[in-house]
């Protein structure tokens, strides 16, 4: 039973991208999936995990600022958080994090900020790289 958290680019994902995350679901184990409600990485990994998974319960952790927020219908929420806030907690409730970032890590960015707390707390990573290779480290 795996708790999985997600963080991606809010510039778009690949479709190499999607068709690997479809791809690991069905033997992934998942229990639970908890994302960020932003735009693009996020919407599509939901949308996703409810056409492959449908009895996945889906948790969000929305942010303070609506701009980039997908407003994606879930199963339980969190209340509001700011952007770095709500990133932590996803990267510490989740057993594993699941990303999909742009590109190569940066410095800045909340994707790759969330990856590195996550790794921080020892917590295994799955990236989902824009060309579709996978990588769990």
């Amino acid at each position: 039973m795996t708790d999985f958290g997600f963080t991606g680019t809010s510039e778009g994902t690949t479709s190499a991208q999607r068709k690997a995350f479809r791809s690991f679901l069905p033997t992934s184990g998942m229990t639970k999936f908890r994302h960020g409600d932003c735009v693009h990485a996020d919407c599509d990994a939901h949308v996703i995990v409810r056409q492959v998974l449908p009895a996945v319960p889906i948790h969000g952790h929305p942010p303070i600022k609506d701009a980039k927020r997908a407003n994606c219908p879930f199963d339980t929420m969190s209340d509001p958080r700011p952007y770095l806030d709500r990133n932590r907690d996803i990267a510490s409730e989740c057993d594993e994090l699941l990303a999909m970032p742009k590109g190569p890590e940066t410095p800045r960015g909340g994707t790759w900020y969330t990856i590195r707390h996550a790794r921080s707390l020892g917590k295994p990573v799955t990236i989902f790289w824009p060309d579709g290779k996978v990588e769990r480290a």
